[in-house]
């Protein structure tokens, strides 16, 4: 018994009630599907979360602090980076962020967070806000140690040296703004659901 059902003849029939209707010509749907199938739900905590993570590990191998020296006569002389990461230390703060994106990892699919492990995650975010103190402490004290050779001796050579912030402590603020703000949605959205 060799039968096609109509269905299968092409016609197509109303979907009856309680039934749910046929997925629309949208061009994203199947992306939208086999994400869904997937459990990942795409919020915006963890939207903020892991584009603070690939934007702080971006700003690390940028520069933080930088020193020039420029003079009359014979113009821009030098620019150093004098970030306070550089080598090893880049090496470890890609591992913490790392760990931090391993802790935030159960945001991206939606479920709860663990106590144990939030309370991890928030003692890395905590650690990444002492790293951007640490820059602009540097950065502070490249500034204070030029005005102190500098102040009232003067500058033999004709030397001018110029301290100024580089664009990584920039952008690994916003980075460190965007984790701080996510931290604080998951926190919220516990306390809501307790």
């Amino acid at each position: 018994m060799n039968q096609t059902s109509r269905d299968q003849q092409g016609r197509w029939y109303p979907p009856r009630p309680g039934y749910p209707t046929p997925p629309s010509a949208h061009p994203g749907y199947p992306v939208a599907v086999e994400a869904k199938a997937a459990g990942f739900k795409f919020s915006v905590t963890a939207a903020l979360f892991f584009g603070g993570f690939v934007v702080s590990a971006i700003a690390l191998f940028l520069p933080w602090v930088t020193v020039s020296g420029s003079s009359p006569l014979l113009g821009s002389t030098y620019k150093i980076d004098a970030s306070p990461f550089q080598g090893g230390w880049i090496f470890l703060l890609l591992l913490m962020i790392g760990g931090a994106a391993w802790l935030a990892w159960p945001v991206v699919p939606g479920s709860r967070m663990g106590i144990p492990r939030l309370v991890g995650l928030s003692a890395v975010v905590g650690l990444q806000i002492v790293c951007l103190l640490v820059g602009f402490v540097d950065y502070a004290g490249g500034v204070s140690e030029k005005d102190k050779d500098f102040s009232g001796a003067g500058d033999l050579a004709g030397v001018v040296p110029n301290v100024s912030m580089g664009s990584g402590i920039f952008l690994y603020a916003a980075a460190v703004v965007a984790i701080v703000v996510g931290l604080v949605r998951v926190w919220t959205q516990r306390s809501k659901a307790a």
